[in-house]
């Protein structure tokens, strides 16, 4: 990445932060601290390079990180946070997000439905525990659709009352998240 490139990725980075930290109620994290995690997120990335869509990638194909390796990633963005249990889910995500394979194909996962006919990910204190909201961290559609397609998407398949998907819709489709994907699409492709 470029200076202007790091410095967009950092504030990226530390916005998509402020915002799982406050709309989950904890108290304001030290900018600090947020900092640290966007460089130690960098330094990995550099170090371990940019995400690739395989060739004529199928959702199969793409995978996700393996858990051990996923697990050694999410240590080393954490460095001194690590037993502070608040980073864990945020770091994760954020791991998850610029590391993982980009699937071609979405998995459809913000949509399916359990037993009783609801969705999981459509359910607001669900959607606010993950830095994608309802979607998957590494979801096609951030990458391949505008915001108003993907909100239309997601709409669609909603599987309760739509009001509450068009009343907070930044909940379930956060836009600086999906600023930090394509971001991170765009350094990667050079």
């Amino acid at each position: 990445m470029s200076p202007e490139q790091a410095r967009e990725f950092d504030a990226l980075v530390i916005a998509n932060l402020e915002r799982w930290f406050r709309r989950n109620g904890h108290v304001a994290v030290p900018a600090a601290e947020c900092a640290g995690v966007a460089e130690r997120l960098r330094s990995l990335l550099a170090e371990k390079g940019l995400p690739r869509v395989p060739p004529g990638g199928r959702p199969e194909e793409a995978g996700e990180l393996p858990a051990e390796e996923c697990a050694a990633m999410e240590r080393c963005v954490l460095g001194p946070l690590g037993t502070d249990e608040r980073w864990a889910t945020p770091v994760r995500q954020l791991v998850k997000a610029c590391l993982q394979p980009e699937f071609r194909r979405c998995r459809d996962s913000y949509r399916e439905r359990e037993a009783d006919g609801s969705c999981r990910r459509q359910q607001a204190g669900k959607a606010r525990g993950r830095l994608s909201g309802s979607p998957c961290v590494d979801c096609p559609y951030w990458l391949e659709l505008t915001v108003e397609r993907h909100a239309r998407v997601v709409r669609d398949g909603w599987a309760g009352d739509v009001a509450a998907f068009e009343s907070d819709a930044e909940l379930y489709l956060p836009s600086d998240f999906r600023a930090l994907r394509r971001h991170v699409r765009a350094c990667a492709q050079g």
